[in-house]
C-alpha cells in the first residue's frame, strides 16, 4: 500500500535466498525507497545492477508484482543464478542489454499472470 501511495512500481522476486526487485517512480520515491531498504537489518549486500530513467513504467498496474522465478525460460535466470558472482558495471552495455531482455520477460510474465487471474491482488 505504501508503493501505491508513494507512486512506485515494480517488480519482486525470490529465488533461493536472494531477492532481485525493480523499483520504478520519482527519483525522490525511489531514493526514499532504497534508504529504507538499506536501513533494514533483513536486507544485506545490496548492489545496485542498473539505474536509469524510463519514460513510462515498465509494471504501471503492480505497486510490486511478486512472481516465481521458475516461470521464467532458463535462458533469462542467468541474473538469479549469477547473482554471487562479479557482474560488469552497471554501465556494461551487455549487462543492460540483457537487464532491458529480463524485463520484457518479466512483464510478459505480469501479463500472463493478469489474463490467468483477473482477479489477482496488484
Amino acid at each position: 500500500m505504501k508503493n501505491t501511495v508513494r507512486r512506485i512500481t515494480g517488480m519482486l522476486l525470490y529465488f533461493d535466498g536472494v531477492f532481485l526487485q525493480i523499483i520504478e517512480g520519482d527519483d525522490d520515491a525511489v531514493a526514499d525507497l532504497l534508504a529504507v531498504i538499506r536501513h533494514d537489518r533483513r536486507h544485506k549486500d545490496l548492489r545496485i545492477l542498473m539505474e536509469e530513467p524510463v519514460t513510462a513504467p515498465h509494471f504501471p498496474d503492480w505497486s510490486m508484482a511478486f512472481l516465481d522465478i521458475g516461470a521464467l525460460p532458463p535462458e533469462e535466470r542467468w541474473l538469479v543464478r549469477d547473482l554471487a558472482l562479479p557482474l560488469p558495471t552497471a554501465q556494461s552495455d551487455h549487462l543492460s542489454h540483457r537487464i532491458h531482455r529480463l524485463i520484457r520477460s518479466f512483464q510478459d510474465m505480469v501479463r500472463d499472470n493478469q489474463s490467468e487471474n483477473p482477479d489477482c491482488a496488484r
